[in-house]
This record gives structure tokens, sequence and C-alpha cells, in this order.
């Protein structure tokens, strides 16, 4: 039996930091947590023999609030899968960057629906703009200094709040990441 699909997706938490206003995460009934360390790497090892080539990290949660993230990635890593997270980047410290990257990240998505304090404020409630700027640039920075072969996506919603700023969203990231979404 072979995967039909190689791409596999693990919900390493579902724990998050913020409360975005498209977000349905809060309209889930179960309990919140992490997922187990010897659980994932029993699983990782099962879809390997199955044929995955790609695990992407996230579901309705924030995967950099899970502290063994790297070693997740890392674990993957090892076994020849391709690892792709998307965050917020509120959580994408100096140190949790140095992490990801050493533990060979592949592809990370950020999420940052705003091009100034309000708008940001207003879409994902309970972050810091000025700080989730200092974690991009900062990721930016290092993955360049290594030379890590970890993509950059930056993504952007297109809605009522957010729509005046799609241009200048463009305008400041384009020539920083790898893609704009």
């Amino acid at each position: 039996m072979a995967l039909q699909h190689p791409e596999v997706r693990y919900e390493v938490t579902d724990n998050c930091n913020s409360n975005c206003i498209m977000c349905p995460r809060d309209k889930h009934t179960r309990d919140h947590g992490f997922m187990d360390q010897s659980d994932y790497e029993k699983s990782i090892d099962e879809v390997c023999e199955l044929g995955a080539k790609r695990v992407v990290l996230t579901g309705f949660g924030e995967p950099l609030l899970d502290k063994y993230l790297a070693l997740k990635i890392f674990y993957a890593s090892n076994k020849g899968l391709k690892t792709y997270i998307i965050t917020n980047a509120s959580a994408l410290t100096p140190k949790r960057a140095e992490q990801i990257i050493d533990a060979g990240l592949d592809e990370i998505r950020i999420s940052l629906y705003g091009t100034n304090t309000e708008t940001y404020d207003k879409v994902m409630r309970g972050l810091s703009y000025g700080k989730t700027l200092q974690n991009i640039s900062y990721f930016i920075h290092l993955r360049n200094k290594k030379e890590a072969r970890t993509k950059i996506h930056l993504s952007f919603l297109d809605m009522p709040e957010t729509h005046s700023e799609v241009q200048s969203f463009i305008d400041e990231w384009e020539s920083k990441v790898d893609a704009i979404e």
C-alpha cells in the first residue's frame, strides 16, 4: 500500500496565541494540546514507508508554540521528508528562528494581515505588529546569512479590513521573500 498523495499534515498543536477575526479555531470543541513527540516519530516512520515526501506541521494552531517543533522538523528532515509550517511569526524569536532553520525547515509561510499597527491589531488580535515585523526581518536575515534552503512565503488576505493595503504589502515584501500569497 502507498499514499495516493505524498503530502501528510500534522497538527502539532491547536493552541494559538492570537484570536484572528477570520479564524474558525475557537469553534472547535475538542481539547487543545500538543502532539506527543514519540507518537509523531512513530507516525513519521509509518508514512515514510508509505511513500510520503513532505510533511506540513500546521493545523488550527500556532506551530511555534510547540517547544519540540525543531525536533519534529529535524526528525522528518532526517527521514528525507520536506518540511513546511504556517505561522503568524509572533513566536519566531531569534532563538526559535535559529532552531528551525538548523533543524532543516524547507518552507515557512508567514501570515501577516496588515501593513500597519491599526489594521494588524484589528485582524490579528492579541499580537504585536512591531514584534512580528522584527521576527520576520530577523528570520530573513538569518536565513540569508546561513545560506539556508528555507523558502519564505508571506501570506496576506484581501478582506474588507485589509483591502486598501494589498498593493503596499506587495511593494514592501515582494523583493525580500521568495513568494507572496
